[in-house]
């Protein structure tokens, strides 16, 4: 029970998963790629890694940029600089549904979900999705802290961020009792 409640503060920040029909195709074919070549079986109600996911929409993009760089007058791909400029403050479609987004700094755009563990839930759930590309923050639930009294209710107090006895532990005065164990 007290490793179930020591849970109720953890906030986990993950990368949203994408779903569709296009995901779906595309999970087949790394799955069949994962068992021919790596030998490895996925579980049956296992995903694909959403970081999987970026590496795959990472080549889109920098082939996105090439090809941009190939159909212009003195095309040459090997200039980084161009190919870098065109992986900034783009947009672009991926084949799996979603956007691959890229800000002007050259920073994706993801969707991230913010997810805790709520009442008696052996799995965290979705309190808050930001979504970069949109500068939206959604609120889909509230923290709670394992000190309310309301599960679920916003959250009024944080929880104290440093340990009662300081980081070093030196921080509390010696009990009584060990004062005259210390005197002994």
């Amino acid at each position: 029970m007290e490793a179930r409640e020591a849970y109720h503060s953890l906030i986990v920040i993950a990368m949203a998963e994408v779903v569709g029909p296009q995901m779906e195709g595309f999970s087949r074919v790394m799955r069949h790629i994962a068992a021919r070549k790596y030998n490895y079986t996925f579980g049956a109600f296992e995903l694909i890694d959403p970081i999987s996911l970026a590496y795959y929409e990472a080549v889109i993009l920098f082939a996105h940029s090439i090809n941009k760089i190939s159909n212009s007058p003195n095309a040459n791909i090997y200039d980084v600089k161009k190919q870098l400029t065109n992986m900034r403050n783009v947009t672009i479609k991926s084949e799996l549904g979603s956007d691959i987004a890229i800000g002007s700094n050259g920073d994706r755009m993801v969707l991230y979900n913010i997810k805790q563990f709520v009442d008696n839930s052996n799995n965290p759930e979705t309190i808050m999705r930001m979504d970069f590309a949109k500068s939206k923050f959604i609120w889909m639930g509230s923290f709670s802290w394992p000190s309310q009294k309301k599960p679920g209710s916003f959250v009024s107090q944080l929880p104290p961020d440093v340990p009662p006895c300081g980081f070093s532990g030196t921080e509390c005065a010696p009990s009584k009792a060990f004062r005259r164990l210390s005197s002994m």
